[in-house]
């Protein structure tokens, strides 16, 4: 650089000479030359950094894409609780899956946001698969969820999932006549059956898959065939009681073992509040016996009782009332 000067340097001089302009005048146009080669050298060398800085962001930003790639090639699957108020890419995953089914999220909004809608989907999400609605997705509800994921063998949540595996007896997705929602699951003992939703996690935690044995998320095969149990467990000795303020006790006997789930709360009819309380047992049994604490006293209380054998034909008790003590 310093020889390009020089050489600039002399050329002004000589061609001053030539010019006869003085040698002070030269001087001066060589100071500006220089002065203006030096600031497009600037101004180059801070555009060279910007487009140095634009590239590392660029390569930042391919990396993050290629995780994402690699972390959605292995699975989809929800690996955290979720509630209202967060946002996510789960809760975009979580919102994708409801809107498979318009009659668990009608609004099928995909934002990343758990808002009121979400949750309100969850609800029924829950209810329907005979978990507590409260809304929010804790241990159950995740694995519950994450079978229907992982049902779906592949990176993308195809339409319809969660209605693929709601049968009725002509094959199509919908709910029963009663409007019960039905389930086909590979039992353990490599048999495909059609259980109730509500029953859906107990099969689940005992070993069971979704699907149908030897179908994708269903089992390796070898079933025997959809069981043709059709009855129900028949419900007997339905009795509530209440001797401490904050506690009662419910129980019934079913003719066949069976899971015992209850419903109960403060308003009437149970089914229909979302505030009211359900719990499930996870193993079954002949006898279901459920002891409620927590309760307010001097109160009247609402419930049923709901049996389903293993192959989830279900029967439910009329609504039943009792009173906590004083």
């Amino acid at each position: 650089m310093k020889r390009t000067y020089i050489g600039i340097l002399s050329a002004v001089v000589l061609a001053a000479n030539i010019a006869g302009m003085p040698l002070v005048a030269a001087a001066q146009a060589t100071t500006t030359t220089e002065g203006a080669i030096q600031s497009l050298i600037t101004t180059m060398q801070g555009q060279v950094n910007d487009l140095m800085k634009q590239i590392d962001a660029l390569r930042v930003q391919l990396n993050n894409v290629r995780q994402a790639e690699r972390s959605l090639a292995s699975s989809v699957k929800l690996l955290r609780q979720l509630r209202q108020g967060m946002s996510g890419e789960d809760i975009r995953t979580l919102q994708a899956l409801l809107a498979t089914d318009l009659s668990i999220y009608p609004d099928g909004l995909i934002t990343g946001f758990y808002g009121p809608k979400t949750r309100a989907a969850i609800i029924r999400f829950q209810l329907a698969h005979g978990l507590s609605g409260v809304g929010t997705v804790g241990p159950l509800t995740l694995a519950a969820l994450n079978a229907y994921l992982e049902s779906a063998g592949s990176n993308r949540i195809p339409p319809g999932l969660l209605k693929k595996f709601i049968v009725n007896s002509g094959g199509i997705a919908s709910s029963t006549p009663s409007g019960e929602r039905k389930v086909t699951v590979c039992h353990k003992s490599k048999e495909t059956i059609t259980i109730g939703a509500p029953a859906l996690n107990a099969h689940l935690q005992h070993g069971d898959t979704l699907g149908a044995c030897g179908s994708i998320g269903g089992g390796d095969g070898g079933g025997t065939g959809t069981t043709t149990d059709t009855v129900a467990p028949g419900i007997t000795g339905l009795l509530a009681s209440s001797t401490v303020p904050t506690v009662a006790d419910i129980s019934w006997t079913t003719n066949e073992d069976a899971f015992g789930t209850l419903w109960y709360g403060t308003t009437s009819p149970v089914l229909s509040d979302v505030l009211s309380i359900m719990s499930t047992e996870s193993a079954t049994s002949t006898f279901h016996s459920f002891s409620l604490t927590g309760l307010t006293a001097s109160t009247t209380y609402y419930y049923l009782a709901v049996s389903a054998d293993i192959v989830g034909n279900t029967s439910t008790t009329s609504e039943q009332t009792f009173v906590t003590v004083e």
